[in-house]
C-alpha cells in the first residue's frame, strides 16, 4: 500500500528551484532545425547519435575514474551546451569539434569545477582506453598518444570555457528530487527512490537539459517512478495534485517522460530502469493515476473520496496494473538533512548512467 505522511501536507512546499538561465533553454523545433551542426549540413539523426556517443564516452570515462554522478551529470550538461554554440565534426571535414575530444574536455572541466580532481595522467589513460576500446591499454607519458590527448584537452578547455561563458554551475535535478521525496516523507521508499533516481541518471543520455528546467526533469522522473512501482502521492488540503502543489510545469514533465520512454525503446540504449513493458502502455501518460485523492482529517491523515467516477482504490489499482517490476537504479539515502542528500549522491557513484559499461562507442 502507498505510504501515508504522518502529517498533512502544507499548501506551499519549502523547496527552492534554481531555474536554468534562459540562454541555455531551447524549443524542440529550435534544436531540430537550428543547431550549429544542422546549419553545417549534419542531419538530425546523426547529430543525436554523435551526442549520445559523447555522453556515453563521458559515462565510461567517469566509471573508470570513479567519479560521482553529480560530476558526470555536470560534464554531460557542458557537453550538450557546447554543441549549441559549436558544431560537431562532420565526417570527412575539418570543421567542428569531435565528440570524443569535447567529451573528454567536459569531464576535465567538470571534475575541476566540482573540486573532485584527478591527475591529468589518470584522465588521459582512461580516455585512451575508452576511445580505443581496450581496458588494459598502457599509456606512457612520453608517447605520442599521451601528448595528443593532453594538448587536445588543454586546447578545448579554453574553447569550452569561452563557449559556456564560464557558467560552470548548472542546476541539477538531483537535489530537487531528493527534497520532493523528503517533503512527501517517502525518501525511505527504496524502490520509488531508486527508480526515480535512475530515471534522472538516464535523462542525461538525452537532450532534456537543453529543453526543460531541472525541476521538470525531477518531476517527470518521479511520475515515471510512481507509475512504475504503483505508488501515489496525496493531494494537498486544497485538493491540488502533487505536481500543482509543487508548482511543476506538467507540459515539461510530459516531455521528460516521453523523451525517456523514447530512449528506452531504442535497442542501442541500456538504461538503468527497465521500461519495456511501461513504454508499450497503450493508455499513454495518466498523471492522475499517481494522485492519492483525499481530504486531510483532523489527525492529518488522508481519507478517500470519489472524483470523476473513480475512487482512490480504483485509481491505485489501475496504477499498480500499469506499473512494471523490472530494473532498478542503485541510489540510496538515509539519515537526515544534508547528510541524507550527501549520502544519496555518494551512493549514486556506483550507478553510472545509461546502464552498464557496455556502451555504444562508434
Amino acid at each position: 500500500m502507498p505510504s501515508t505522511p504522518s502529517s498533512a501536507i502544507p499548501s506551499r512546499p519549502p523547496i527552492y528551484y534554481e531555474d536554468t538561465d534562459p540562454q541555455w533553454l531551447f524549443t524542440p523545433t529550435e534544436f531540430d532545425r537550428y543547431t550549429p551542426s544542422r546549419c553545417e549540413g549534419m542531419d538530425l539523426p546523426t547529430e543525436h547519435l554523435n551526442r549520445r556517443k559523447g555522453i556515453n564516452f563521458i559515462t565510461q570515462v567517469g566509471i573508470s575514474l570513479k567519479l560521482d554522478q553529480i560530476t558526470l551529470a555536470t560534464a554531460s550538461i557542458y557537453f550538450q551546451r557546447f554543441y549549441m554554440r559549436h558544431p560537431l565534426q562532420i565526417q570527412g571535414s575539418s570543421k567542428g569539434a569531435h565528440h570524443y575530444q569535447v567529451a573528454a574536455t567536459a569531464v576535465y572541466v567538470a571534475y575541476k569545477s566540482k573540486e573532485n580532481p584527478r591527475k591529468m595522467h589518470e584522465l588521459i589513460v582512461a580516455v585512451s582506453r575508452v576511445a580505443q576500446k581496450d581496458p588494459n591499454l598502457m599509456i606512457d607519458e612520453q608517447s605520442k598518444e599521451f601528448w595528443k590527448w593532453r594538448e587536445t584537452i588543454q586546447h578545448h578547455e579554453n574553447l569550452m570555457l569561452e563557449v559556456l561563458c564560464f557558467d560552470l554551475d548548472p542546476g541539477l535535478p538531483y537535489p530537487v528530487l531528493f527534497e520532493i521525496l523528503k517533503y512527501y516523507n517517502v525518501q525511505e521508499n527504496k524502490k520509488l527512490r531508486n527508480v526515480s533516481w535512475g530515471a534522472v541518471n538516464d535523462s542525461f543520455s538525452t537532450i532534456l537539459c537543453l529543453l526543460v528546467q531541472p525541476q521538470s526533469v525531477a518531476g517527470g522522473c518521479l511520475y515515471f517512478a510512481l507509475k512504475h512501482v504503483g505508488e501515489t502521492l496525496p493531494d494537498d488540503e486544497m485538493g491540488r495534485s502533487w505536481w500543482d502543489t509543487l508548482g511543476l510545469n506538467i507540459e515539461e514533465m510530459e516531455l521528460v517522460v516521453k523523451t525517456i520512454l523514447d530512449t528506452y525503446q531504442n535497442p542501442s540504449v541500456k538504461g538503468q530502469v527497465g521500461a519495456e513493458v511501461y513504454a508499450k502502455d497503450g493508455e499513454g501518460l495518466s498523471f492522475d493515476l499517481t494522485r492519492r485523492l483525499g481530504t486531510p482529517s483532523v489527525e492529518g491523515n488522508y481519507t478517500p473520496r470519489d472524483v470523476g467516477g473513480l475512487s482512490t482504490n480504483q485509481i491505485e489499482n489501475k496504477a499498480i496494473t500499469n506499473g512494471t517490476e523490472n530494473g532498478h537504479a542503485e541510489a540510496s539515502a538515509g539519515g537526515s538533512g544534508e547528510q541524507e542528500q550527501d549520502r544519496a549522491m555518494e551512493d549514486a557513484r556506483s550507478n553510472g548512467r545509461s546502464g552498464s559499461e557496455e556502451g555504444e562507442l562508434g
